[in-house]
């Protein structure tokens, strides 16, 4: 109803009927920069300006921001032959630490002719959110997190993930990463993370140029900068398991199945004065094929593996064994895992428990 009132007093304005595209408008700037402004400030304003140069009067139908954090206002009157308008927006900071970029779409008359306007800044995020969002610490480099778990991901098939990184410095800087491993690509998305600019992580995982199926584990060492002696250690894991998409059912009646007697090794209470402790237990291969041991470790350095099958026969079992270094586990209960990776298809990794208590 508004806006029909102002298309009405438009035409009525005119002498021979509806004139709007008399009107001429100019923006004295379409692009508006807080620069840097701190979250603890709270919302801040900005506004552009328009004038009218054409003889017949015009007005603005309405504004829409691209998104929540960014409110609008503008003037709602006609705005007359030469005289000036105003399109005020709110950015709000709360929670939004880093560089922004937001625009604000203007429609003009009764056509509605569009002008988008560009906004930007950054935000310098308050102590509190930037231990929320970015916890990780490396001098004035932080980030999102350290540890990045792509879960089961199946061989053939890639996996992508990020870690959000953020600047607390004054100057830019270029985050420096080592270590990994093949099947893991790392890299810095942006060339440099500018002061209080929030930067990016991407990392993706190829199974297909792992060595191995199984849990893999990677770290990396990153610093802020290639002179800092700060640093941070990320680590990257997977669990890959084999592709069954192409086997059938009744392919599955006729391949290898993995059983482990015991299910978990209880290894009961262990004096503290002792040095090494055994430990075994076996492979059961309850199918209808030979089944092919590819791997039999254990993520701990207390666990050593000292005998492993290469393979077992259906029907038949065949004896893990191995020690614990008793020195290198801390006082009290204990649970340590040993991970088993055959060509089962249906149970390709196994995890066989071995459990105790240290007195």
């Amino acid at each position: 109803m508004e806006n029909m009132l102002k298309i009405i007093l438009v035409c009525l304005s005119a002498v021979f009927g509806c004139q709007y595209g008399m009107a001429e408008i100019e923006w004295l700037t379409t692009d508006y920069d807080f620069g840097v402004m701190k979250e603890v400030e709270g919302p801040q304003t900005g506004s552009v300006l328009l004038v009218n140069h054409g003889s017949e009067p015009t007005y603005i139908s309405r504004v829409r921001p691209s998104c929540g954090c960014t409110g609008a206002a503008y003037t709602e009157e006609l705005i007359m032959p030469g005289d000036t308008a105003k399109i005020s927006f709110t950015y709000n900071p709360l929670g939004r630490p880093g560089r922004f970029e937001k625009t604000v779409k203007v429609y003009m008359g009764e056509e509605s002719d569009l002008t988008t306007i560009h906004i930007r800044g950054t935000v310098i995020g308050t102590p509190a959110t930037l231990d929320t969002d970015f916890p990780i610490v490396a001098g004035v480099l932080r980030m999102s997190a350290d540890h990045v778990d792509f879960g089961k991901v199946r061989q053939g098939s890639g996996r992508h993930s990020y870690i959000k990184l953020y600047n607390t410095s004054d100057t830019p800087i270029v985050p420096q990463v080592s270590g990994g491993g093949a099947g893991l690509e790392l890299e810095l998305a942006t060339p440099a993370i500018g002061p209080g600019d929030v930067g990016t992580f991407s990392i993706y995982l190829n199974t297909t140029a792992l060595p191995e199926l199984g849990e893999v584990s990677y770290d990396y060492t990153v610093r802020p900068s290639a002179d800092s002696s700060e640093s941070v250690l990320l680590k990257v894991t997977a669990d890959v398991t084999p592709d069954l998409s192409s086997v059938s059912g009744s392919d599955l009646n006729n391949v290898p199945s993995i059983r482990i007697v015991p299910a978990t090794v209880e290894l009961g209470e262990i004096s503290g004065d002792k040095k090494d402790v055994r430990w075994q237990f076996e492979i059961a291969n309850e199918g209808a094929r030979r089944l092919n041991v590819v791997r039999v470790a254990s993520g701990s350095p207390a666990m050593k593996v000292k005998r492993q099958p290469q393979s077992v026969k259906p029907g038949k079992r065949a004896r893990v064994e191995g020690v614990l270094k008793n020195a290198l586990l801390p006082d009290g209960p204990f649970r340590l895992y040993i991970e088993i990776v055959t060509d089962d298809p249906l149970h390709p990794v196994v995890k066989v428990p071995v459990a105790g208590v240290k007195k």
